[in-house]
């Protein structure tokens, strides 16, 4: 058993503060996930529009996800985006190699 077992023992008071720090230590791991993410968009947005479609993206999907929300998820944002497209393409290619046949 280790030192840091025996530091914090079951005690109602120990676990309010332990809940409060957990809570702020949350927050603040919330808070630094979203300014990464924000970074890495103006990132994405510096890219052409050929490299964006290798993504799967356009530039509408980027632009749609920096006008998003602060706290929203700008990853899921444009990973929804990306499969939409994608589903879209294999769809209208399955459609049109079905009508040519």
């Amino acid at each position: 058993m280790r030192t840091t077992d025996y530091a914090l023992g079951p005690t109602l008071a120990g676990t309010a503060a332990a809940s409060r720090r957990n809570g702020l230590v949350a927050l603040m791991a919330t808070i630094w996930r979203v300014l990464r993410n924000r970074t890495a968009l103006v990132r994405l947005d510096e890219l052409d529009d050929r490299q964006l479609l290798d993504l799967g993206l356009c530039r509408e999907d980027v632009r749609t996800a920096m006008t998003s929300a602060f706290f929203d998820d700008v990853g899921a944002h444009l990973t929804q985006a990306a499969r939409h497209r994608t589903r879209n393409y294999y769809r209208d290619a399955l459609y049109k190699e079905q009508s040519e046949a």
